[in-house]
């Protein structure tokens, strides 16, 4: 079990951001009702794979300028809640990968129920392999979590190119507003790899990355 302070420590090594900006967004999330809470000693809060999930997503998502800080709830909340768009989501695929939870959720799930499955997953030893005819290949860079501004807009995907097996698979998951207007000629678009998820997996086990 981890603690909201070894949860800031984790993500800011895993994304290689300062502990102090990281920390802000937390105490941000806390306040909102976001991340789990609790008092002092035994009765301290304990972390969630929820709660690292909001974390990862205020982070990624917020936007390059303006107050960041004291749009954190809102911004987590609107890209926590983009469903998974049927049209452009091929999951089927994941299982191949070793990541057989993202193949098992509702159709209509969130990006935030996806995220949240995903970092439990890793903690219960789910990991993310390229599959390979000889054996498979570790390679977190091929797998991609990638959060889009300042339109919400996010995607999961595993890219299967580089091994020898048949098929070459490929998975992706897309989550997207119903209707997305038009904001302007500017876009920020953020990657995250299967590193981050791991550690944030270990943490939740309380193996400390």
């Amino acid at each position: 079990m981890a603690s909201p302070g070894q949860l800031v420590q984790t993500m800011a090594a895993a994304l290689g951001i300062s502990i102090a900006t990281v920390a802000q967004y937390d105490r941000q999330l806390s306040e909102k009702g976001l991340r789990s809470k609790g008092g002092r000693g035994s009765s301290a809060a304990t972390v969630t794979a929820h709660d690292a999930a909001n974390l990862l997503i205020v982070i990624a998502a917020s936007p390059l300028a303006g107050p960041t800080m004291k749009e954190a709830a809102r911004t987590c909340e609107m890209y926590g809640s983009l469903k998974a768009n049927d049209k452009g989501s091929f999951a089927d695929s994941f299982p191949q990968f070793g990541l057989r939870s993202l193949a098992g959720l509702p159709k209509r799930h969130s990006f935030q129920e996806a995220l949240s499955t995903l970092i439990d997953a890793a903690a219960r030893g789910e990991d993310f392999k390229i599959p390979d005819e000889r054996e498979p290949i570790s390679a977190d860079s091929l797998f991609e979590i990638e959060i889009e501004g300042p339109r919400p807009w996010a995607k999961i995907s595993a890219d299967g190119s580089i091994g020898k097996g048949k098929g070459r698979p490929m998975a992706r998951l897309v989550y997207a507003q119903e209707w997305r207007a038009q904001l302007g000629d500017l876009y920020q678009s953020r990657h995250i790899s299967f590193a981050t998820v791991r550690a944030l997996g270990s943490l939740l086990t309380g193996k400390l990355p």
